[in-house]
């Protein structure tokens, strides 16, 4: 029994390293790593064969089965930058919304890029100078960009609309046999409600501070 709560809690403190190491700019592999030796030490696994066999192996697996997935993700996600088709793209909402509401724009801009497969890294970098401009025209705290570009880019966008070509809609298909378009309704649901509350937390925000 005592064995088991440790077996646990190993599994919490694991899971509480990889996401404080992720935040502070750890690499996916020293992060990893060091999450996985919490959990085998405290599961009082073979530390030999847990590393060799299993955290190697899965490491192999999962970046050959989804190469091909990340190499196109990273190769969309530098042509919309390098030809200004991103930029076009949040400018061209921008002139729809208006200028007044900022949040909204970053939140649906960022939407609208994550659904069509680029990378967060390069959504911030095409986003923030246009949300400089859109911040102060509005007198929004920029401390809010980081925030409204989650909301469009990490929630619905990203596991909820049919289709999307992220990670965590595409890994399922593979184990549940199903497709990217799964459960479409479902997912239009789900989006449209998270899409409303998120906009309603970042205007409840706005007006506090």
């Amino acid at each position: 029994m005592v064995m088991d709560v440790i077996s646990m809690l190993g599994l919490l403190a694991g899971l509480i390293v990889l996401i404080i190491m992720a935040y502070n700019g750890w690499g996916m592999i020293s992060t990893s790593l060091v999450a996985a030796l919490i959990v085998i030490v405290t599961n009082r696994m073979d530390l030999w064969e847990a590393l060799s066999v299993h955290f190697a192996g899965f490491m192999k697996d999962y970046a050959g089965n989804y190469f091909l997935l990340f190499f196109l993700g990273a190769l969309l996600g530098t042509l919309m930058s390098a030809t200004g088709a991103a930029k076009s793209i949040a400018c061209k909402i921008v002139d729809l919304i208006g200028p007044s509401r900022g949040l909204l724009a970053v939140m649906i801009i960022t939407a609208i890029l994550s659904y069509a497969g680029i990378n967060t890294f390069v959504i911030v970098f095409t986003i923030w100078p246009i949300s400089v401009v859109l911040f102060k025209e509005g007198n929004i705290p920029k401390r809010l960009f980081i925030v409204a570009m989650f909301a469009g880019c990490g929630t619905f966008s990203m596991c909820g609309l049919p289709g999307t070509p992220a990670i965590q809609n595409i890994m399922p298909t593979e184990t549940f046999g199903t497709t990217a378009y799964a459960a479409a309704l479902n997912g239009l649901i789900v989006s449209a409600i998270i899409f409303v509350l998120c906009v309603i937390w970042l205007e409840w925000n706005r007006k506090m501070l």
